[in-house]
């Protein structure tokens, strides 16, 4: 199915109709095939049967994101953004890169740019309340959930020179204390958007940021899910014994398993971008972006 979705996209427009009867079919891997090759002829059919399969197969996830991101269709657009919803991590982080590849102006993902030194997104979500930051591709923040707040009293640290401190309610002062600098303060409410906008405005850095977000994380300052680097991968098998009705089952494939087969542009590749975050391989080479249908 993959290489015959693959040589019906090659004859373009013509094999669309052959493809979209693929979409009918009760095999999940037909329909994906299917879905992926009408995705990359910019055919609307497309979109549903590719969010079905990011949502409910991990083996097919990536390339289903992939894939979405490339169409110019509102309802590929649509699809990610109700992937930002559902309870998987990287579901929802990778449906976030595939929107901010296909257009990181739009509003529902827009980051905010702090004195270029970190991109802070706020997303409306009714999901529960997830933080993600990674330590690939560029320094981000991305918040799931408006609203989210430490839990005061608190007393953390932002790196080397700068402590979170939170007495009152609502009320959290961030202080930067360096050699031969005047020290700086600011007081800010507890939403976790204002404090690392906070950090960032009395001279903190990324790594600072994400300091911060780990230690409130491990303390139980941060209540919601805190993420780094959950971004759907390729090489894993997808079990056609199981087939896809669980999505966070055991990934350990069965003796009748395969590799699904898909191109991977940089879209979910990982670039290093600092090397003095917390638990961070510097080492992280650069993944290398096969052609289409290798």
């Amino acid at each position: 199915s993959a290489t015959a979705a693959l040589r019906l996209e090659a004859i373009g427009k013509e094999g669309i109709k052959v493809l979209k009867t693929g979409l009918e079919s009760k095999d999940a891997e037909v329909r994906f095939y299917s879905a992926e090759a009408l995705a990359y002829l910019d055919d609307a059919s497309a979109a549903r049967p590719l969010a079905e399969a990011a949502r409910n197969e991990p083996a097919f996830r990536v390339f289903a994101l992939t894939a979405l991101s490339t169409m110019d269709d509102v309802a590929a657009a649509d699809e990610l953004k109700a992937l930002l919803e559902v309870a998987s991590a990287e579901t929802r982080y990778g449906a976030f890169r595939a929107l901010w590849g296909m257009n990181p102006h739009d509003p529902a993902i827009a980051g905010e740019n702090l004195h270029d030194k970190v991109s802070l997104h706020v997303l409306t979500s009714s999901a529960p309340p997830m933080v993600h930051v990674t330590r690939s591709v560029r320094p981000e923040v991305v918040l799931f959930g408006g609203d989210q707040r430490l839990n005061v009293p608190l007393t953390l640290e932002a790196g080397k020179s700068i402590i979170v401190k939170g007495e009152s309610p609502e009320l959290v002062s961030v202080s930067r204390f360096t050699v031969n600098e005047p020290d700086r303060r600011l007081t800010v409410t507890n939403r976790v958007e204002d404090i690392i906008r906070a950090v960032i405005e009395i001279g903190g850095h990324y790594p600072d940021v994400v300091h911060l977000l780990h230690s409130a994380k491990h303390s139980g300052a941060l209540a919601g899910r805190f993420e780094v680097d959950a971004l759907p991968r390729a090489g894993r098998r997808y079990d056609r014994v199981q087939g896809a009705e669980d999505p966070s089952r055991d990934e350990r494939p069965s003796e009748d398993s395969l590799e699904v087969a898909g191109g991977l542009p940089n879209l979910f590749g990982r670039r290093t971008v600092e090397s003095n975050l917390p638990d961070t391989d510097a080492t992280e080479a650069p993944a290398q972006a096969p052609s289409r249908g290798q």
